[in-house]
């Protein structure tokens, strides 16, 4: 299953929203600390884990590090990791076409994220464009373990819509798949 990646913002600061993304089909969420800090974003964070546990999900938090001088030195705030969690951290390297990283992701046998702007129209618009739907679809098909979209529910409009076209089109390149894959072991 592909997991689903909202980033927290003003948008869908209120409980209520947030249970609807969770509801939604929302698996995680990205905070973006480039503008803030931790300590600001506590009441953020506290609505983010109650609307999760009122919709009954176990979601992931993405913490998002300021800008270089942080993401290369220390961590903006103490953090201890049990056993079984694990840290990201993240190399952008927007010179390779993102089917060129996939390729190589999945060569390598590494789980990847897509992020670029998926559902851009819906910051303003509730339906996404054919393209914003094709480009999700494929980075699905193309193994991706998990896709977010950022503005989309960080300052957009329709932050709930954004995941539920977002979960929708990612379960439908996921059925794809499952057709190919099975029709694939019975041509041989």
């Amino acid at each position: 299953m592909t997991e689903i990646f909202g980033t927290l913002g003003p948008a869908c600061a209120q409980v209520n929203i947030l249970e609807k993304m969770f509801l939604e089909g929302m698996t995680g969420m990205r905070l973006n600390l480039s503008h803030t800090g931790l300590k600001e974003s506590e009441p953020l964070i506290g609505s983010f884990w109650k609307a999760a546990q009122r919709a009954g999900v176990n979601p992931q938090l993405l913490i998002d590090l300021q800008g270089p001088e942080i993401r290369i030195g220390a961590l903006p705030a103490p953090l201890t990791l049990n056993e079984s969690e694990e840290i990201i951290f993240s190399l952008k390297a927007q010179t390779l076409p993102q089917k060129t990283l996939s390729d190589l992701c999945r060569h390598e046998g590494k789980p990847f994220l897509v992020v670029t702007q998926l559902l851009a129209s819906m910051e303003h618009s509730p339906y996404p464009t054919r393209a914003e739907v094709s480009d999700i679809f494929h980075a699905v098909m193309d193994g991706a373990a998990a896709v977010m979209v950022t503005n989309e529910t960080a300052v957009g409009k329709y932050p709930a819509e954004t995941i539920r076209y977002l979960k929708k089109t990612a379960q439908e390149a996921e059925k794809v798949k499952r057709k190919a894959s099975h029709a694939a072991l019975y041509s041989v």
